[in-house]
């Protein structure tokens, strides 16, 4: 079939060409201006034809097995709808949805839960917007902007008592992308190195999150290597390291009595010291960092994340860790007491702010059961995405 000659020919001409595989290549399009670059025009057009029938390979078996339920007219309840199904076929496809399908009690689903924004160049990514509501009614939604930083930024702020208490609580409040002062412009700004562009805001997006949920420098430097190739080593292991100072922060241990008497000995007078300066001393004093310091009791400081890190992590560590809004706790399999409070903590902090989220998807949909109860508004619930909800409202 046309699928497989498709396939055939791409194998040939990437061999014919020498054009590497596309998981090669940091992105499409770097991909085709490779090709092009090389004369191989042909190459590049088969590299973009095949790139957009991808969506479609990977959704086409999920559209054609969903749950489809054909409507008689008997149960229909509207005069308008049983007119209508004289006329047509009506039916209404059920998402096999299981509510709490993760350990952050995530709903999981194999079509609707997984779909990505449509794009022209993806044939078949606009299967979300075919869906229809019946006529007489119209679909209503709302999705949370940025939620999962929002829910951060509140649960760092709650170490203070007040909602903008830390720069990331304020920032979440009150930066502004049009005038750069919001999370993910001052990254792009950062990471940029006083070269505008050179990280776009979309891609700081993806290293804000990928901080908050745990990841360390080696990721970072991964990705900012893909997506700044004109980098040296070095300059991308400074952007990397200037970026985890100022937002999350440096990471103190707290000095055993060993450590505190050892450092008086070299005229240090604190009761706590960045990691590099534990190993530095220890390597001064022949101890080891375990016995000059607690490093199990670790926090983060200047930053401006520093609060958020230091909030997740106790919650993370605690014998029983629960979210702060509705108390929903963990597995027991991952609780402290059955297993190490280090081993897969940052599992656990992922797990705390994806979990906050669920407890405020619970909070709207009670609040908009009882809404429409109260005010008679006609309407239902009919799915949500993570943090879009949608339900189906009577035109009236």
């Amino acid at each position: 079939d046309f699928l497989h000659l498709l396939l055939v020919t791409m194998h040939w001409l990437m061999k014919q060409y020498n054009i590497p595989g596309r998981f090669a290549l940091s992105s499409h399009d770097e991909a085709v201006v490779s090709t092009q670059s090389t004369g191989g025009w042909e190459a590049a057009q088969v590299l973009t034809v095949g790139t957009g029938l991808t969506s479609w390979r990977n959704t086409r078996s999920r559209i054609l097995s969903q749950f489809v339920v054909d409507l008689q007219e008997s149960d229909l309840v509207t005069q308008q709808l049983r007119t209508r199904a004289r006329q047509e076929k009506l039916g209404v496809i059920l998402p096999q949805v299981v509510p709490a399908g993760t350990i952050t009690r995530r709903a999981t689903e194999t079509l609707w839960l997984t779909a990505s924004n449509v794009r022209a160049d993806r044939v078949g990514s606009e299967f979300k917007g075919v869906v229809t509501p019946f006529p007489g009614y119209c679909f209503v939604g709302a999705d949370v902007d940025s939620q999962e930083l929002w829910i951060a930024s509140l649960i760092g702020d709650s170490m203070f008592g007040e909602h903008g208490a830390t720069p990331l609580g304020w920032m979440a409040l009150q930066g502004q992308k049009s005038d750069g002062t919001d999370m993910h412009s001052k990254t792009a700004a950062e990471l940029s190195q006083g070269k505008p562009g050179l990280v776009s805001r979309d891609m700081a997006k993806a290293f804000n999150y990928a901080r908050i949920y745990g990841s360390g420098k080696g990721l970072a430097r991964n990705m900012l290597r893909d997506c700044c190739q004109e980098l040296s080593e070095d300059e991308i292991k400074q952007s990397i390291d200037k970026m985890f100072a100022s937002t999350k922060g440096k990471e103190m241990y707290q000095l055993t009595n060993l450590g505190k008497k050892q450092a008086l000995l070299h005229g240090i007078h604190v009761g706590e010291l960045p990691s590099e300066d534990v190993s530095n001393l220890a390597n001064l004093t022949g101890y080891t960092i375990y016995q000059l310091s607690n490093v199990r009791q670790s926090r983060y400081a200047g930053g401006s994340e520093s609060a958020m890190f230091n909030r997740l992590e106790e919650i993370a560590r605690s014998e029983q860790p629960s979210t702060p809004f509705l108390k929903s706790r963990i597995t027991r399999s991952l609780e402290p007491r059955v297993i190490q409070k280090s081993y897969q903590l940052n599992s656990r902090i992922n797990w705390v702010v994806q979990s906050s989220a669920v407890d405020f998807l619970h909070l709207l949909l009670v609040t908009m059961h009882w809404l429409m109860k109260q005010y008679n508004i006609p309407g239902r619930f009919a799915l949500s995405i993570h943090d879009e909800e949608d339900f189906l409202h009577l035109l009236l």
